[in-house]
């Protein structure tokens, strides 16, 4: 399959503008690390939106590349195997126009349809944008999330804590709790072992948290998340059976169970924690997890 950058440029001969405007644009989008998420990151497509032929040419073949992708939904695993900083830097380009673009609209569409996990990033730059002439679309991405997200599981679980998430997108917030000398049968295990448990503004799909079981040796592994149905984890390529498949609603007597079968005892201050700026009542989880 062929990368959205050699796309752009193996179609140069069907592009009818100056060739120039087209090698910026490419040396524009090599110069960035990661997906636009700041106004800064919006700005450095607004120059291109000037060069008409420009735009439809990206129009022309963002469209092309999304349906050679499959629409850019994810595997079995939860991946999509798409070039996500360049396909974003040129959405961002035609969310800059100043007239509706086809393949904006088309992408918005298929991903409301399909509940693509990755809509969050087409919401996040089409508020990020402030683009009148997307404001239809942008409602109805945000409709969309206002229903959905009322039924994730990082909501539900912050609702009842009273806690409030920040109002900017890409919001997350990340805790880790720690125990040591942990026996399962005759076997010793004296490295510290870790749960860590994030949570995040939700993807379109519905993924909200993640919660992962490890040591530094890694002998001890498991990963949750909304999806999971798995009641187990691995103890040197072997499976402990768990009566639990955690999540954030039955975290704490999940780790009643973990300090059970491993016996163990994890200590309920945080590790390590990171919440982005903006979280209203974010200690009421470090006190929750204190009553035991």
């Amino acid at each position: 399959m062929q990368n959205l950058i050699s796309l752009l440029q193996e179609q140069k001969a069907a592009y009818t503008g100056n060739h120039k405007d087209l090698t910026k644009l490419i040396n524009k989008i090599d110069s960035t690390t990661h997906a636009p998420t700041s106004e800064k990151h919006i700005k450095r497509m607004v120059p291109f939106v000037k060069t008409p032929l420009l735009v439809d040419y990206v129009n022309t073949t963002l469209k092309h590349y999304f349906e050679q992708k499959n629409n850019f939904t994810k595997d079995l695993n939860g991946l999509s195997f798409y070039d996500i900083k360049e396909t974003w830097y040129l959405f961002t380009l035609l969310v800059c126009s100043d007239k509706i673009e086809t393949t904006v609209s088309h992408i918005i569409e298929t991903m409301l349809a399909s509940k693509n996990a990755d809509l969050s990033i087409a919401r996040r730059i089409l508020n990020l944008c402030k683009n009148p002439v997307y404001q239809t679309q942008l409602n109805d991405i945000e409709s969309y999330f206002e229903k959905h997200n009322k039924s994730t599981k990082v909501y539900q679980w912050m609702h009842a804590l009273q806690v409030t998430s920040p109002t900017t997108f890409n919001w997350e917030f990340v805790f880790q709790l720690q125990a040591s000398q942990v026996t399962t049968g005759k076997t010793e295990f004296t490295d510290n072992l870790f749960l860590s448990v994030r949570g995040f503004e939700p993807k379109g799909n519905g993924a909200s948290f993640q919660i992962d079981l490890t040591d530094s040796n890694r002998d001890i592994y498991a990963t949750w998340n909304d999806f999971s149905k798995e009641n187990y984890c691995s103890f040197k390529n072997k499976k402990i059976q768990l009566s639990l498949v955690p999540n954030l609603e039955n975290l704490k007597d999940f780790i009643k169970e973990l300090e059970a079968v491993f016996n163990l005892e994890f200590d309920r201050t945080y590790d390590f924690q990171y919440f982005t700026r903006g979280f209203k009542n974010k200690n009421n989880i470090q006190k929750w997890l204190r009553e035991k």
